[in-house]
């Protein structure tokens, strides 16, 4: 009920409600959701993203073995040599995101910083900073 009830929150305005598949509903339901409501706003919120407008189904959603609340989950597997950088992998991703607006709105950073739900000045802020 309240994956539906995000959903329909995250909907592009004018688009009718979204629906979610069945087996998608089923995934969800197996995880385990100790009361973080925000986390289950979260994954919806990127699924309705990815799917952009269609039916959210399994594959929008990220629910693979990793996901660390789910049931039987092993934990992350890290070679003692791995090295995790945060901050790296943060720009990357923005930096992917930031591309993915740009090539929605044609260029337009104005529609690109809305897309991405941030002000012009951040959105110009990141284009200097890495370089785009």
């Amino acid at each position: 009920m309240l994956a539906r009830h995000f959903a329909a929150r995250f909907a592009r305005p004018g688009s009718a409600e979204p629906l979610i598949s069945c087996a998608a509903l089923a995934e969800l339901e197996a995880c385990d959701w100790p009361g973080n409501v925000r986390e289950l706003i979260n994954l919806v919120e990127r699924a309705s993203v990815i799917a952009n407008g269609a039916t959210l189904d399994v594959a929008h959603f990220p629910l693979s073995p990793a996901l660390p609340n789910e049931p039987g989950a092993p934990p992350l597997a890290l070679s003692e040599t791995a090295e995790i950088n945060l901050d790296h992998e943060v720009e990357n991703l923005e930096v992917k995101l930031i591309g993915e607006a740009l090539r929605r709105s044609s260029g337009n950073k104005t529609l690109a910083a809305t897309l991405l739900n941030i002000s012009g000045r951040s959105l110009w802020y990141k284009l200097k900073k890495y370089g785009l």
